[in-house]
């Protein structure tokens, strides 16, 4: 990434994808506060060239060499980054630099930001290729799950719950997937709602 990609006063990065130069797609991305916040700690007047240069000549001497680093953070996190399969030498990767992307995409996506928001901000031409990074969590499945009504004999619900109740629940375990902003947005909404009712 280079600083002439960041516009600082504007708080967004633009540039264009490798991936996606042949159709000069340009990507715009608004810049996290934390971020913002890292990138601000450099001088306006060093603001030139890459933004980490030291990661850009790793890259440019070995590019595995920056994926190497990045699986080592996962490491360092105690998180298992390949599994042993029967017939295979070497282990096989399970988690790794490209998996932030699929984490990413994800958290997007569970936080309510529509499917082609997604597939533009990750460069994707079609949103199948997004739904492709997409890997539901435990609380979205079980939301899925709450979310449907009762049905037949078999589908009784523990006693005193009903269909609704549960969809509610699936509603509540969503919430926690949802920034500060979008909860003051929805509760904004619910009043409005309650308030029409009245």
């Amino acid at each position: 990434m280079r600083w002439d990609s960041i516009d600082m006063g504007g708080r967004k990065i633009r540039f264009t994808p490798g991936k996606t130069a042949k159709s000069n797609h340009e990507i715009s991305l608004a810049l996290a506060p934390a971020l913002y916040k890292l990138l601000d700690r450099t001088p306006k007047s060093a603001r030139r060239g890459l933004v980490l240069p030291e990661l850009g000549e790793l890259y440019k001497n070995d590019p595995a060499a920056v994926s190497k680093r990045i699986q080592k953070v996962f490491e360092d996190a105690d998180i298992e980054t390949a599994i042993k399969i029967k017939g295979y030498k070497k282990n096989v990767a399970r988690v790794g630099f490209h998996s932030l992307r699929h984490a990413h995409i994800t958290a997007l996506l569970e936080g309510g930001v529509p499917m082609d928001m997604v597939r533009q901000q990750a460069g994707h031409s079609t949103i199948g290729m997004t739904a492709h990074y997409y890997h539901a969590s435990d609380k979205a499945l079980q939301a899925a799950t709450d979310a449907l009504p009762a049905m037949g004999a078999a589908s009784t619900l523990p006693e005193g719950a009903d269909a609704a109740g549960a969809k509610f629940d699936g509603v509540l375990a969503m919430l926690d997937t949802f920034t500060d902003k979008q909860l003051e947005r929805l509760a904004a909404k619910a009043r409005e709602i309650v308030d029409g009712r009245k």
